[in-house]
């Protein structure tokens, strides 16, 4: 589904509907928080495609569910101390003549 110029992905169609929801509710979007914003306006101009993440939200089973992480021997209850040490961060995504490059911001 795209809303506006964001891909959403998503295997269940109840998180499409809350996404719906809250869209049309008055809470705070991520978009207009101070951090999403600090990140966003840092970002290079020639990005092809962001990744924020918002630390304080992850969970243990959000994390399970990550395809990259999914068969890899982690002990998620351990590693989420960790990950709440860190605020937000965002990635970008950059063509480099014949290569992508990640910038971490």
């Amino acid at each position: 589904m795209i809303i506006d110029s964001y891909l959403i992905y998503t295997k269940d169609k109840k998180t499409i509907e809350n996404l719906l929801d809250f869209q049309n509710s008055e809470n705070m979007s991520v978009f207009l928080s101070e951090k999403y914003s600090r990140i966003s306006n840092n970002m290079p101009i020639n990005k092809l495609a962001f990744l924020y993440v918002n630390f304080n939200e992850v969970s243990e089973s959000f994390l399970k569910n990550i395809p990259l992480l999914k068969n890899m021997d982690i002990n998620f209850h351990q590693l989420m101390p960790l990950i709440k040490l860190m605020d937000s961060d965002g990635m970008a995504l950059i063509a480099m003549n014949d290569k992508f490059a990640v910038q971490s911001f």
